[in-house]
Parts: C-alpha cells; sequence; structure tokens
C-alpha cells in the first residue's frame, strides 16, 4: 500500500492522463480511503508511514479538485479521518496542515453536506477546540479557513454568530496574531492570510446577526466583545509602519475588509459606537472612527490613481 501511495502521488504530480477516466479516479478514491483508514490506527507512526502519509494527503488535496469519481473520499467517515490525522499529536505539523486543507475540500461549496455533518456529528466543536491549540500560523489559518468555508451553509454562520466562545476565540486570535511579534510582519505570508480571514469570517457574523437593540439586550456579552473587536478593527485601520507600504496590497486588502466589517453594522449601532469611541478617546488626537476611515479611503484614491497612470 505505501508503494501504491507513491505511484498515485506522481500521477496526481504529473497530472498523469489515466487519472482523467472517472473509473481510475474511482478505484484511486477507494484506495486512498483504504490508506485513510489504517493511518487514523497509527499512534506512533515511523519515519516512513509519516512521508507516506504526508504524500497521500499532499496528492488527495489536488485529486480532490476534481470531484468526478471520489465520491469514497467526499463521506462523513473521510472526513473524519483527515480531522484525526489533522488532531493526533504524534504526527507532524506538515501532515496536520496538509490534513486540514483536504477537509477544506471536502466541505467547499458543499452546504448541505456540511449541515448534514459539521453540527449534527460535533465536527464543528472539533475545529473550534482545535483553534485553541498551539500550532503555527498556517495552521491556525487553515482551523479558521475551513470555519470560514464552512459558513456557506447557513446552519453553521447562525451557530457561530450566537456563540459567545467563538466570537471570544475570533477576538483572541485576531489580537494575538495583530499584536505579537514584528508588526512589519501583519501583512506577510501566513499571517497576512490568517487575519485577512479572520475579518472576512467577523463580516459573515456581523451579517448574519442583523442586530437589533434588542437583540442587544439579549446578548449583552457578545455585544461586548464584538465591541471589543471594533476596537481591534479601528487599530487595524490606523496601522502604519515605516517598513510597509501604506499601498502595501495586502494591508490594502486588510483595511479594506475591516472597512466592510464597519459598513455591515447597523446604523443605530454605528451610531452608537461612534458615540461610545468619541467619549472613550476624547483626548486623543484624531482619535474617532472617522479618522482612520477618511485615512483609508484617501489610501484608495491614491491607489486607483496609480493604476490609472500605468
Amino acid at each position: 500500500m505505501w508503494h501504491w501511495i507513491e505511484e498515485f502521488a506522481r500521477a496526481v504530480e504529473s497530472s498523469a492522463v489515466g487519472l482523467d477516466l472517472v473509473s481510475a479516479r474511482e478505484e484511486a478514491a477507494a484506495k486512498v480511503r483504504a490508506v485513510l483508514e489504517e493511518a487514523e490506527g497509527i499512534q506512533t507512526p515511523t519515519v516512513e508511514q509519516e512521508e507516506a502519509i504526508y504524500r497521500l494527503l499532499d496528492a488527495c488535496r489536488v485529486f480532490m479538485r476534481d470531484r468526478r469519481g471520489i465520491d469514497t473520499i467526499l463521506t462523513v467517515e473521510s472526513l473524519y479521518s483527515f480531522l484525526v490525522l489533522a488532531d493526533t499529536p504524534s504526527w507532524s505539523s506538515r501532515v496536520h496542515e496538509e490534513a486540514l486543507k483536504c477537509v477544506i475540500n471536502s466541505v467547499y461549496s458543499r452546504p448541505d453536506f456540511v449541515s448534514e455533518t459539521l453540527l449534527p456529528k460535533g465536527f464543528l466543536t472539533r475545529l473550534m477546540e482545535f483553534a485553541t491549540h498551539g500550532g503555527t500560523t498556517s495552521l491556525h489559518w487553515l482551523v479558521w479557513k475551513v470555519l470560514l468555508v464552512a459558513c456557506e451553509a447557513p446552519e453553521v454562520s447562525r451557530h457561530l454568530s450566537s456563540s459567545l466562545e467563538t466570537w471570544q476565540l475570533i477576538y483572541a486570535t485576531l489580537f494575538y496574531g495583530f499584536k505579537h511579534g514584528e508588526q512589519a510582519d501583519i501583512v506577510v505570508g501566513s499571517r497576512a492570510t490568517l487575519h485577512l480571514d479572520l475579518i472576512k469570517l467577523v463580516a459573515v457574523l456581523v451579517n448574519e446577526i442583523q442586530w437589533t437593540a434588542e437583540q442587544e439586550k439579549r446578548l449583552p456579552d457578545i455585544f461586548r466583545t464584538v465591541h471589543q473587536l471594533g476596537n481591534l478593527l479601528l487599530e487595524i485601520l490606523r496601522f502604519e509602519h515605516p517598513d510597509v507600504s501604506p499601498l502595501n496590497d495586502n494591508l490594502v486588502e486588510l483595511k479594506n475588509k475591516a472597512m466592510e466589517v464597519f459598513m455591515l453594522l447597523p446604523g443605530s449601532l454605528l451610531a452608537a459606537f461612534i458615540q461610545q469611541q468619541h467619549m472613550e478617546i476624547a483626548d486623543v488626537k484624531d482619535g474617532s472612527l472617522l479618522a482612520p476611515v477618511l485615512d483609508h479611503l484617501h489610501t484608495m484614491l491614491l491607489a486607483v490613481r496609480i493604476e490609472k497612470t500605468r
């Protein structure tokens, strides 16, 4: 079986003609499923097993982009196998990350499947637990990417938007990512993608809640956490660094998405937020909500002018 994994990986990498046939894809998918079942039971992988499973997952991720003939690995059982490999400490971080990429491909554009599996079978809870674990920035990005993609299913976005734990975890993750380490690196690599997808998720959840005054009273803890998030998004809008151009593509995209969150707030909530901002930072020059918003709009106008002159 391990020899077959290498053959499969090479066939996927070379876009072998044989894998274009549905019958060949069905056969390969069945073998992938068999290896996943076997891998679930490995508690202490050898070096050879580690390399083989990494190769399998790396190839499987690409193989799953074409869904013809792969029903065998688009099942609840395979999703469970990917999650086990992503969460078992004895496997390396690169196996964890490839397994999560396969999870993303399992749920992408499959809202009905997500509705039937992630919530009823406890997978969503398990993913939220993943997000509390230690790990690389890229690993955390992949966990949140799964949750963001899963929000294509309305049940998932409704569940997450009404969960205080979710809001607190988003805030804690974004706060740590933005404040920790070298500030210039917030727009570089996996750190930048983590921040962007977290804010995308915030936008989805804010849009889902569609707040009213009654909801604010009914969910005061969530409202307070979202207010904290609002303050953090303002810091992101205000972000400047001598080593980062205001026109840096990642920075502009990050600030655009932060702006979108404020645009999704109901008028009454936005007005209340602006008023509280004025009260909290009345002694700070240009500290209001409008200042960083106007600064970013000016940057966007400059970016448009530069683009037009090219």
